[in-house]
C-alpha cells in the first residue's frame, strides 16, 4: 500500500487530473438509473405473497384504481348531473380505462310485478326530464343506498366520486399514461364554480419516483455544502475541506454511476447509498486528514507527511473496513431484497472508497498548500474537545453513577421498544405539504378514503357458498366487527352482504327496519339469480363465478391507519371465531402486501442486527484477544441503537420499509466511532509504573478529537437525508444522525466506565489517592 502510495503523492497533478476526468467521464455517460415507487418491487418475484396478490388481482380483475371528486355548485341540479354525466364519460374514452363507475352508471333494484329490474339510478333520458321532484327523488335514494354513500357520493351529499381502474394487464407505460390521460381530463373540466380532486395508486407511485429522481440530482449539491461544512469545522483548514470534499464526491459520484450502469434499482430503501457512501468515504478519509495536519505541521515535508499518515492510521482504516464489511454481509442474510441490494451496494462502495484512498487522496495531499487551522475555529474545537475530554475523564471515577444511568436508561429505551409498531403505507411517505398529501387529505375528509384494504372469505366446501344465507351474514358480521374495531381506519365496507340486503328491501316492504337481510336460504338463492341480472360488475368484483369466494373492502384512509400487521392479526385471530369452521379469512390484495413487508422488516432488521452483533464482536475478540472486552465495546453500540429505537417507540412513530436499514447503520455508525478509542485502548502499552486505569484514562483522552470530528462527520452525512422529498427517508436521517450522536456518549462515557471494571487492582490504587496526568496536561 505504501509503494501506491508513493507514486500516487509524487504524480500527483496527473493522478488528480485523471480521477477529475474519471468521474466527469463517469456523470456524462451513465444511464439514468431504475427508479420505482412500487411497494411489491422491494420483494422477491417468486414470494408466494406476491403470486396470491397476482392471482387475486385476476379472480376479481382488479386493475389499478383511479378516484375523482365531483363537487359543482349544486349536485343534483341539471348542470350538477350533466357534469357528471360528462366527466364519467370523458374518463370511460381513455384507452385502457375501465370499470368507470359513478352515479350516473350505477343501477339499483326496481321491484315490477312480481319480479325485478335493474334501473339506472340516473336515467338516460333527456336532461329536462330531471325536474326538481326527481332530483330529489334521486339525492335521497343515493343517500339512503349503503353501498353508494363513500363510494360515489359523499355523506353531505354534495359530492359525487368517480370511480375507475385501468384494465388488468397493462404495463407500466401505458397505465401511466392513462391515468395523465384523466388527470388532464379532470384540468380542462375545472372551472371557478366546479371542484374536481383527483387520487389513484399510480399518481403515488409516480410521485414516490419523481421525489426520488430529484433526491437523486439534489444530492450532488448536498454532499459538496455538508461536507464542506463538516470538515471546515473539524480542521479549520479551507484546503484540507476542499481535499475531503474532493473526495467525498469521487467516491460517491463513482459509486453512483456505477449503480447506473449496472442497472440497480433506486427505490425507498437504496435511496439511502449516497449517504452511507458518503458517511464511509468520510469515516476512512477523517482520521487520515487530521494526521496529516498534525505530521505536516511538525516534519514539514510534505510526501513524508502523507507516509506517516497512512502509516499512523493503517489499522484504522483497516479495522473500519473490515467492521463495514463485516455489518453489509450481515444484511446480505436478511429477507428483504432491497435490503441485500442495500448491503451490495455499500461493499461496492468500500471497494471504491479503498481504491480512491490508495491513489487519488494521496495526490489531493501533496496538491494540499495550507494545512494551518483558523485561529477561530481552532479556539472552538479546542474549547469542545477539552470540555468534553474533562466529562470522559471523569466517566471512569464516576462508573458506578455511569452504570446506574444506564441502567435506567435501558429500562425506559426497554419501555419505548416495546412500544414500536411497523406500519408501511406509502402515502405516509409523502410530506405534510405535498399538493399530491392534499388530495390525499381531502379524500380522506370528503370520502373516507378510496382505496380498501381487502379480506378474502372462502368456503371450505361446496355447501358453504355465498348464496345461502350463513355464509352472507358472516361477511356481514366481518364488515361490523373489522370497522368497529379499526375506526380509525376504516370508514366504511362493502360486500356482497349489501347487495343481498339491497334487493331483500325492494322486495319487501319494511325491511329497512332491523337488519334488513333475507331470512331464509330460498330468499338468497332467488336474489342470487337476480344478481347475475345486473350489469355484471356486482358478482365480477365481489364474488368468484363459482360462489365459494367472497371479497370484503375495507374503504380506508389514506392518510393514517393502524399497522397492517395488526389488522392481520385481528383477520388471523379473532375473525374465525366470527366465521366459524366452514369459512376462512385472509387480508388480500395490497393489505397483504403491506403486510409481508412490515414482517420483512421486522425480521430483517433483528438478523441483520444480529448477525452484526456477533461479527463485531468477533472482530474485535480477535484484536483485543478478550473476549469480554470486546463484548463490552459491541454492547456499547447496542446501548446507543437501543435508546434510538427506544426514543421512536416512546413519540409514537412508527417503523416502515424506509427504516429497514437503521438497525445495520446503527452497527456501522456506532462502529466508525468507536474505532478509535477501541484501537487506541488497546495500542497503548503499559509503560513502567503505568496501570490500567492509566491505559483507559489516556486512551479515553486521546481518542476524543476524532472522535468528536467522526461524530459531526457522520451526522451531516446520514443527516443530510433530512432533504429528501420523501417525509420517511428524511426521519431516517434525522434518527441516523441522532444515533451518531448517541453513538459518540456511549463510545465515550459509558464503555470507558464499563471497561474500568476490568481493573479492580487499580481501582484500589487510586482511592488511595495515586495521582496520574489529567487532561489538561494530556492535551
Amino acid at each position: 500500500m505504501i509503494s501506491f502510495i508513493k507514486t500516487s503523492a509524487h504524480h500527483s497533478i496527473k493522478l488528480s487530473l485523471g480521477f477529475a476526468l474519471l468521474v466527469g467521464a463517469s456523470l456524462w455517460f451513465a444511464p439514468k438509473p431504475m427508479i420505482t415507487g412500487r411497494m411489491e418491487a422491494l420483494m422477491e418475484a417468486s414470494d408466494p405473497v406476491i403470486t396470491d396478490y397476482q392471482k387475486f388481482k385476476k379472480t376479481f380483475n382488479e386493475g389499478e384504481v383511479l378516484a375523482v371528486t365531483f363537487r359543482p355548485a349544486e349536485l343534483f341540479t341539471k348542470d350538477g348531473i350533466e357534469g357528471l354525466r360528462q366527466l364519467t364519460s370523458k374518463l370511460e374514452a381513455i384507452s385502457g380505462v375501465t370499470g368507470v363507475t359513478s352515479l350516473t352508471s350505477v343501477s339499483l333494484p326496481n321491484v315490477v310485478g312480481e319480479g325485478v329490474e335493474f334501473k339506472k339510478l340516473i336515467p338516460d333520458e333527456d336532461p329536462n326530464d330531471l325536474t326538481p321532484e326527481v332530483l330529489k327523488e334521486i339525492k335521497d335514494k343515493s343517500l339512503a343506498t349503503a353501498s353508494l354513500v363513500d363510494r360515489f357520493i359523499s355523506h353531505d351529499g354534495q359530492t359525487a366520486i368517480v370511480v375507475a381502474e385501468t384494465k388488468l394487464g397493462l404495463d407500466l407505460a401505458e397505465r401511466r399514461s392513462a391515468f395523465e390521460k384523466a388527470k388532464a381530463e379532470v384540468i380542462s373540466l375545472r372551472t371557478d364554480s366546479t371542484e374536481l380532486h383527483l387520487i389513484g395508486t399510480e399518481y403515488i407511485d409516480a410521485e414516490i419516483e419523481s421525489l426520488l429522481k430529484s433526491d437523486w440530482i439534489r444530492y450532488g449539491i448536498v454532499v459538496v455544502l455538508l461536507t464542506g461544512v463538516g470538515l471546515i469545522l473539524s480542521f479549520g483548514s479551507m484546503s484540507l475541506a476542499l481535499v475531503g470534499v474532493a473526495q467525498a464526491v469521487t467516491v460517491t459520484s463513482l459509486v453512483m454511476s456505477a449503480f447506473a450502469f449496472f442497472g440497480g434499482t433506486l427505490d425507498v430503501v437504496t435511496a439511502v447509498i449516497p449517504a452511507l457512501t458518503l458517511a464511509l468515504s468520510l469515516a476512512a478519509v477523517t482520521p487520515i486528514l487530521a494526521q496529516f495536519q498534525h505530521s505536516l505541521l511538525g516534519l514539514g515535508s510534505v510526501h513524508e507527511a502523507i507516509q506517516a499518515s497512512f502509516l499512523v492510521k493503517r489499522s484504522n482504516l483497516v479495522f473500519c473496513f473490515l467492521a463495514t464489511a463485516g455489518t453489509c454481509l450481515s444484511m446480505l442474510a436478511t429477507t428483504l431484497p432491497a435490503l441485500r441490494s442495500l448491503a451490495v451496494w455499500g461493499l461496492v462502495a468500500l471497494v471504491i472508497n479503498a481504491l480512491c484512498l490508495c491513489f487519488q487522496l494521496p495526490a489531493l495531499l501533496a496538491i494540499c498548500a495550507k494545512v494551518t487551522p483558523a485561529k477561530g475555529v481552532e479556539t472552538i474545537r479546542k474549547t469542545i474537545v477539552l470540555h468534553w475530554t474533562k466529562t470522559a475523564y471523569q466517566s471512569v471515577h464516576l462508573r458506578h453513577i455511569v452504570t446506574g444511568v444506564l441502567a435506567a436508561l435501558a429500562c425506559v429505551s426497554a419501555l419505548g421498544i416495546s412500544k414500536l409498531h411497523f406500519e408501511t403505507n406509502p402515502t405516509s411517505f409523502l410530506s405534510f405539504h405535498n399538493p399530491l398529501k392534499q388530495e390525499i387529505n381531502y379524500f380522506d375528509n370528503i370520502a373516507g378514503g378510496p382505496l380498501t384494504i381487502d379480506v378474502l372469505v372462502k368456503a371450505k366446501n361446496g355447501a358453504a357458498n355465498f348464496s345461502v344465507k350463513d355464509p352472507v351474514n358472516k361477511l356481514k358480521d366481518v364488515q361490523n366487527s373489522m370497522v368497529k374495531e379499526f375506526p380509525r381506519d376504516f370508514s366504511g365496507s362493502l360486500s356482497i352482504a349489501d347487495y343481498y340486503k339491497e334487493l331483500h328491501r325492494a322486495f319487501t316492504p319494511g325491511a329497512e327496519h332491523g337488519d334488513g337481510m333475507p331470512q331464509t336460504d330460498a330468499d338468497f338463492s332467488n336474489y342470487t339469480d337476480l344478481l347475475e341480472l345486473s350489469d355484471g360488475k356486482v358478482l365480477g368484483k365481489l364474488l368468484t363465478i363459482d360462489k365459494q369466494s367472497a371479497r370484503v373492502l375495507l374503504s380506508r384512509h389514506l392518510g393514517s391507519w393502524s399497522s397492517p400487521s395488526a389488522i392481520a392479526a385481528y383477520v388471523e385471530n379473532t375473525l374465525p371465531n366470527i366465521l366459524g369452521d366452514q369459512l376462512t379469512a385472509t387480508i388480500a390484495g395490497f393489505g397483504a402486501i403491506c403486510v409481508r413487508l412490515d414482517k420483512l422488516v421486522f425480521e430483517s432488521m433483528w438478523s441483520s442486527f444480529g448477525v452484526a452483533f456477533i461479527t463485531l464482536a468477533l472482530l474485535l475478540a480477535l484484536v483485543s484477544r478478550s473476549l469480554l472486552v470486546a463484548l463490552t465495546c459491541v454492547f456499547s453500540t447496542v446501548i446507543a441503537l437501543g435508546a434510538v429505537f427506544g426514543i421512536i417507540g416512546l413519540v409514537g412513530k412508527p417503523i416502515d420499509v424506509c427504516m429497514a436499514p437503521l438497525s445495520g447503520l446503527g452497527v456501522i455508525i456506532g462502529g466508525l466511532i468507536g474505532i478509535p478509542f477501541f484501537l487506541r485502548y488497546q495500542q497503548s502499552g503499559l509503560s513502567h509504573g503505568d496501570t490500567r486505569f492509566t491505559k483507559l484514562r489516556r486512551a479515553c483522552i486521546e481518542s476524543i478529537p476524532e472522535v468528536i470530528s467522526l461524530t459531526l462527520i457522520c451526522a451531516l452525512a446520514m443527516g443530510s437525508l433530512v432533504f429528501s422529498g420523501l417525509r420517511t427517508i428524511g426521519a431516517l436521517g434525522i434518527w441516523s444522525a441522532l444515533l451518531a450522536c448517541v453513538a459518540t456518549i456511549t463510545q465515550t462515557l459509558v464503555l470507558p466506565a464499563l471497561l474500568s471494571y476490568f481493573c479492580k487492582e487499580d481501582a484500589a490504587l487510586m482511592e488511595i489517592g495515586e495521582t496520574h496526568e489529567s487532561p489538561k496536561s494530556a492535551a
